[in-house]
């Protein structure tokens, strides 16, 4: 109290809740919701950070998504590769086969033989084939890496709209909620 008037009032914590101010004439001119102010703009300022770091978490968990993605896929090529690989390989060693020729000598008497080196028929057309799924394949890969960083982006802004709606929503309520504690500080002082 202070000539005989309510100054400020505190709760049983002693935590101030109102704050009363008079004009020269006694009456009052100013009524301030200290503790709901404080309250609310505490609580303001936590759900601004929760929406902050949902954001983060989103943005942190999409970054693993994209290394994640980057890595599966040249795993999934490098194995692929090597399986195209150990067929040329084995295709390789069954490319050529010596095949022995004898011929008989003049009137059935001695034999000559002769060793020739022959390549197998379809083996190189099957060293082509693999040679083609290695190239498609590598194609492939640089194909779908080129797609994450469109699909990382799309993500992103997803992550970036839904933060700005639930900021914008978070404001809007922060507003109706000043008004309102602005129309309870100054009902009284109207009424007076």
């Amino acid at each position: 109290y202070e000539g005989g008037k309510v100054r400020e009032v505190y709760d049983e914590t002693g935590s101030l809740l109102y704050s009363y101010e008079y004009d020269s004439e006694g009456h009052t001119s100013r009524i301030r919701l200290v503790k709901a102010r404080s309250d609310f703009e505490a609580e303001l300022a936590g759900m601004r950070s929760e929406i902050e770091q949902e954001k983060f978490d989103a943005l942190y968990t999409l970054a693993w998504q994209d290394e994640a993605a980057r890595l599966r896929i040249k795993e999934e090529v490098a194995r692929g590769l090597a399986a195209i690989a150990s067929g040329i390989s084995q295709l390789e060693s069954q490319r050529y086969q010596d095949v022995k020729e004898c011929k008989s000598g003049c009137m059935g008497i001695g034999k000559r033989c002769k060793t020739r080196r022959i390549e197998v028929p379809g083996v190189q057309v099957a060293i082509n084939n693999l040679r083609r799924e290695r190239s498609k394949l590598l194609h492939t890969e640089q194909e779908e890496l080129a797609k994450i960083p469109g699909e990382v982006a799309k993500k992103k802004k997803e992550v970036e709209d839904q933060v700005a709606d639930q900021r914008g929503k978070l404001e809007t309520e922060a507003a109706k909620f000043r008004r309102n504690l602005l129309r309870q500080e100054t009902e009284p002082i109207l009424a007076d």
